[in-house]
């Protein structure tokens, strides 16, 4: 049994899973030492790894962009909104959150499948983040964990 669980944890696709979601989680690590985050967009399914468990701290996450494998979809204004000041989204996503947004940390992206790629190149995600407060007044629906509850997730 130890030989082939240690076959199957080095080898595709068990290598992944040791570290799925891995650049997700240190960006959410950065955010918890960013202060000047008040609130934080998670773009395009980076809501299922990492949020509150490495956050660590009591500010509001929104759910912007997603279709996850239950098919639910979310479509929340990413642009011009005060409800959050950052934004963890892949890089090329950056260029649509507007010029007040900034990267501020970045990491390459791995799933359970391997990294992700994009145009036969390895693609990051970045926390992008913008001078400013917060105000979410209007988007209390996509905030995390009311979005996962009334979508039964």
């Amino acid at each position: 049994w130890l030989s082939a669980s240690a076959g199957l944890a080095f080898t595709s696709p068990g290598k992944f899973r040791w570290h799925a979601y891995g650049g997700t989680m240190q960006l959410m690590a950065k955010a918890k030492n960013t202060p000047s985050i008040c609130a934080i967009g998670l773009d395009q399914d980076y809501w299922n790894a990492g949020s509150y468990a490495v956050l660590h701290r009591p500010i509001p996450l929104y759910v912007t962009s997603t279709l996850n494998p239950g098919h639910v979809s979310a479509e929340a204004p990413i642009n011009g909104t005060t409800a959050y000041n950052a934004v963890i989204a892949h890089r090329a996503r950056g260029a649509t959150l507007g010029p007040a947004y900034k990267p501020i940390a970045c990491s390459l992206h791995q799933t359970e499948n391997g990294y992700l790629v994009r145009n036969g190149k390895r693609e990051d995600i970045c926390l992008f983040q913008r001078a400013g407060g917060c105000a979410g007044a209007g988007l209390e629906r996509f905030r995390i964990n009311e979005w996962l509850r009334d979508h039964g997730l």
